[in-house]
């Protein structure tokens, strides 16, 4: 690559907000079409990534995790989300347990750096999730929860998932 690595502050942002709570974070560059109508089908092999690691670390220690969603279930179970959607969601997966709602990290640092990592990919960047609000809508590692969001401009990606198992 040639120029400036342009994700290397997405990187960070992404990593600072997962350090304290556990969660899986993914960036890098992606080579989608300018259409934003394609970049979730480019942009689901990075999610199902995402899904397979979760998977096995939590595989290790709990033999009751199910397989993870296949590739092509992943774009059908995603919903677009909002900038200030993705940025809750962000906020939320990152600072608390989904399923003991006890906080992990600062709640108001989670949310600057979850307004951060949104404002870097920028105003034309498309994000998905698998919550629908407050509740999972949708699992993707097989684990009993877990909270994806991700997004693209169309060359870079970011994405944060955090699962958990009772």
């Amino acid at each position: 690559m040639t120029g400036p690595d342009r994700t290397t502050g997405l990187g960070s942002l992404l990593d600072e907000l997962a350090a304290a709570g556990g969660a899986h974070v993914r960036h890098g560059l992606l080579s989608a079409p300018p259409d934003p109508a394609t970049w979730l089908e480019h942009l689901a092999p990075e999610i199902r990534t995402a899904a397979v690691a979760e998977h096995e670390t939590w595989a290790r220690v709990d033999t009751h995790v199910q397989p993870p969603t296949p590739l092509p279930q992943i774009r059908a179970g995603l919903e677009p989300v909002a900038a200030p959607e993705a940025t809750a969601h962000l906020t939320r997966f990152a600072s608390t347990s989904l399923l003991w709602d006890v906080p992990s990290m600062d709640a108001g640092r989670a949310r600057d750096l979850a307004s951060r990592v949104v404002a870097e990919l920028g105003p034309t960047a498309r994000w998905w999730s698998n919550h629908d609000g407050y509740s999972s809508s949708y699992g993707l590692t097989g684990c009993t929860v877990d909270g994806l969001v991700a997004g693209t401009d169309g060359a870079r990606f970011a994405l944060l998932l955090r699962a958990e198992i009772d």
